[in-house]
């Protein structure tokens, strides 16, 4: 009742309702009405403010959506209300904005902050790089000063060797003529001794610097039974005339040719074949020496290649447990030579032309005589726990190795009834060409049979023409030996498919002449490998791959082969191929124990 009285009190106050008809009949009762409603109205807002105290601690904004829904019409009584409510929002808006302010201060402090830190790394950063430029500047040209120094001490050194070298080689002109190797006097008479072979092994290197070629004192049985000393005749550099007939001797006796030579005979000799308490192995210091001091190239052909190629303390020095049958030091002397044309920078080539295979009868891993013989090659040239030649080499030259030696061999092919066919062409040779001057041949291979002197009784001769021919080494002018220069070009003439004219042949450290023949040698091995698969050949790495190889059993493998055969064949050039140095790689040759090989030493097959 009290609640609908305030509504129209409220409704005669908002519309102010003062008709005149009213007035007189509701006088009494206004006078009393509006003393309710003035004590309605203080119970109202009394109610009103108790229940903003309520709602306040729950959710003002609840509140007077609730009581703007209630009473509508009241916008006078709750006016009181929505200022609050106004109030309430401005404070919380500037708040919001003061604490956005506050937020925005932050975030500019730390960016400020952040940016001098970054300047402050810049700043180190650019300190440290500069430190850093500074000091490896210092290195560099401190660096560059020692490489200049240890320059100007190899040139000095390169200089003085020069001309020691030089003056050495006046001495040696002086003392003899005719003289390939200058020795001393004594060193010509005590060449020779009474020492055994196995002492022999021991002063090795003594040996070598003390060779001579000029006789001993030897013993011979007289006739009263007694020994006596006697001077053996020597052996003397010899001028001798070549003459070469044309037709028969006496009627084209106007058409010899005459050339004069210097001639140094060589032996490898003992007890055994001359009947004398002696051991001689000046083969082996000829190829010592013609090594050593080759200047431009050298030129092998042999029937073995059985060498070592590390010296007594390099093997005690590697810890490893190396064979210790192989004495003579060919490969060695090999090796220094190129490595010393390597620190000098020269260009200086090494051609070593082999059998593929020794020539005895079987096939690998059938013939206890072939591994024997095969390990030892192996072990020479490229497969020795890091100690063969090649593996020496490449741990100084690297990738340069390419440049300055290379293994080639020699195959043939052709049609027996028809079928193609293919062979390694057997290289018996024992031939050293040096810088297109000095030549040595005769009958030694490389092994320790035929160098040591203690064993196979071996004679070869070195032979320097006197008369020179207008020649090209290096591509520049060169005073070369008519003689060594034309057998030299015939071989490799022969063996690359060049014509003998051919100016590519002219000059032997010519580039073109050099990849000609390693590009030869690895197509033409590549042909007979896709023709005939044929072996040794570098993709049989062991036993079981040879064992796998392609065989010719029926017609229609006849056929096809032929097919091959006459699509590829007109490709081959000369009779070169590459030395395949990884043959039977992953396999360790030796010979059978219960073989009839295993009951000789295998000192035999080195």
């Amino acid at each position: 009742m009290n609640n609908d009285t305030n509504v129209n009190s409220v409704d005669n106050v908002m519309n102010g309702d003062n008709n005149e008809e009213n007035k007189e009949e509701n006088k009494n009762d206004n006078k009393e009405e509006n003393k309710n409603d003035n004590n309605n109205l203080i119970s109202i807002e009394n109610m009103i403010i108790c229940k903003d105290n309520d709602e306040n601690k729950n959710d003002k904004k609840e509140e007077d959506n609730k009581e703007d829904d209630d009473n509508g019409k009241g916008f006078f009584i709750f006016g009181r209300h929505k200022s609050k409510k106004e109030k309430r929002e401005k404070e919380e808006k500037r708040e919001k904005e003061k604490r956005e302010k506050e937020e925005k201060k932050e975030r500019e402090r730390k960016e400020k902050e952040e940016k001098k830190e970054r300047e402050r790394k810049e700043k180190e950063e650019k300190k440290e790089r500069e430190k850093k430029e500074k000091e490896e500047k210092k290195e560099r040209e401190r660096k560059e000063k020692e490489e200049k120094k240890e320059r100007e001490k190899k040139e000095r050194e390169k200089k003085e060797k020069k001309e020691k070298k030089e003056k050495e080689e006046k001495e040696e002109k002086k003392e003899s003529k005719f003289s390939i190797f200058s020795m001393e006097p004594e060193e010509k008479e005590n060449f020779y001794s009474k020492e055994s072979d196995d002492v022999f092994n021991k002063k090795h290197d003594e040996y070598k610097k003390q060779f001579s070629l000029f006789g001993s004192k030897a013993k011979s049985k007289g006739k009263n039974g007694e020994y006596k000393r006697q001077q053996t005749n020597k052996f003397k550099l010899m001028k001798i005339k070549q003459k070469m007939f044309f037709g028969d001797e006496e009627e084209q006796k106007d058409q010899t040719v005459t050339k004069d030579f210097n001639i140094q005979a060589l032996r490898s000799v003992s007890r055994w074949s001359i009947g004398k308490n002696t051991t001689e192995c000046s083969i082996l210091a000829g190829y010592f020496k013609l090594i050593d001091n080759a200047k431009h190239y050298i030129y092998i052909e042999n029937q073995f290649f059985i060498t070592k190629s590390f010296s007594e303390d390099e093997r005690k020095n590697s810890g490893l447990k190396l064979d210790k049958l192989v004495q003579n030091e060919i490969g060695l002397h090999i090796r220094s030579r190129i490595e010393r044309a390597y620190e000098e920078k020269s260009n200086f080539k090494v051609f070593i032309c082999i059998p593929l295979l020794p020539g005895f009868s079987g096939t690998p891993g059938e013939s206890s005589t072939m591994d024997g013989v095969l390990k030892h090659h192996f072990q020479s040239i490229a497969h020795n726990k890091g100690m063969s030649l090649l593996e020496q080499l490449r741990k100084k030259l690297g990738d340069d190795l390419d440049k300055y030696i290379y293994f080639f061999s020699l195959r043939n092919h052709g049609k027996i009834k028809g079928v193609p066919v293919t062979e390694l062409i057997y290289i018996h040779s024992k031939l050293l060409i040096v810088d297109d001057e000095k030549v040595l041949m005769g009958s030694a291979n490389i092994n320790d049979r035929s160098m040591t002197g203690s064993r196979d009784s071996e004679f070869a001769v070195i032979m320097e023409e006197q008369s020179k021919i207008n020649s090209m080494m290096d591509n520049k002018e060169y005073m070369a030996s008519d003689y060594a220069k034309s057998l030299r070009k015939q071989l490799m003439s022969e063996h690359m498919g060049f014509n003998i004219d051919d100016k590519i042949l002219d000059d032997p450290l010519n580039p073109e002449l050099w990849d000609a023949m390693r590009s030869r040698a690895k197509s033409n091995a590549g042909i007979y490998r896709d023709v005939f698969d044929c072996f040794p050949d570098n993709k049989f790495k062991t036993f079981k791959d040879l064992s796998k190889r392609k065989i010719i059993k029926t017609d229609e493998d006849k056929e096809e082969l032929k097919r091959l055969y006459e699509s590829r064949i007109h490709e081959i050039q000369g009779h070169i191929v590459e030395y395949p140095t990884d043959f039977l790689e992953n396999e360790e040759l030796n010979i059978d124990f219960f073989s009839k090989e295993n009951l000789i030493p295998e000192k035999n097959f080195t």
